[in-house]
């Protein structure tokens, strides 16, 4: 009987896995086809093919799915940031720059919309990740700042990296999230070498 207890254990724990899964990918599918405000759970659980207790074992509503989506976003892009060393960066930004954009063009449609339906939090996050890396190193501080002019041009940084990165993600200007890499890494060696 011990042995048996593992193995169903995994296998409800795949199960669970492959339900969220389902759901999770019923809203994005949803979300491309209409409004977010206008979707519903027997939307999802009709497009997931599972039943509306399935759906409520996992979430309370579409927006707690969609608040798992975003929270699930935002780790990914801490993952890719965690292994980011700030000296080597600062050094030589473009690689750390290429895989941000490699992180985006997995599905630059599903974070076009993840932008639009909640552009604040998503950006905010993102830039609280990057201000994590750049703390990382001790150049920002709370509270006592040693070095204002440093930190004026890594929130410059900031912003620029994120902006640029939008706009490219948005495709509202004629830098594609290819190109991205390379110019920001250009103006970050610019503005760091002053």
């Amino acid at each position: 009987m011990e042995i048996e207890k593992p193995v169903r254990v995994r296998a409800e724990y795949r199960s669970s896995k492959r339900s969220k899964a389902l759901i999770r990918n019923a809203l994005i599918a949803l979300m491309r086809e209409k409004p977010f405000e206008d979707i519903t759970v027997t939307d999802i659980v009709g497009r997931a093919d599972i039943n509306r207790g399935t759906f409520y074992a996992h979430f309370k509503s579409p927006g707690d799915v969609l608040d798992r989506i975003q929270t699930d976003a935002v780790s990914e892009l801490g993952m890719v940031m965690s292994k980011v060393d700030f000296v080597e960066f600062l050094r030589n930004p473009e690689p750390t720059l290429k895989d941000f954009s490699l992180f985006l063009l997995r599905d630059p449609e599903y974070y076009r919309m993840l932008i639009e339906i909640n552009r604040g939090v998503i950006v905010r996050e993102w830039k609280n990740k990057l201000y994590e890396l750049f703390s990382g190193v001790g150049f920002i501080t709370s509270g006592l700042r040693e070095n204002r002019e440093l930190d004026w041009k890594i929130a410059f940084l900031v912003n620029g990296i994120i902006e640029t990165y939008l706009d490219a993600l948005q495709e509202s200007k004629e830098l594609s999230l290819k190109e991205a890499p390379k110019q920001i890494a250009n103006i970050i060696n610019l503005l760091m070498k002053e």
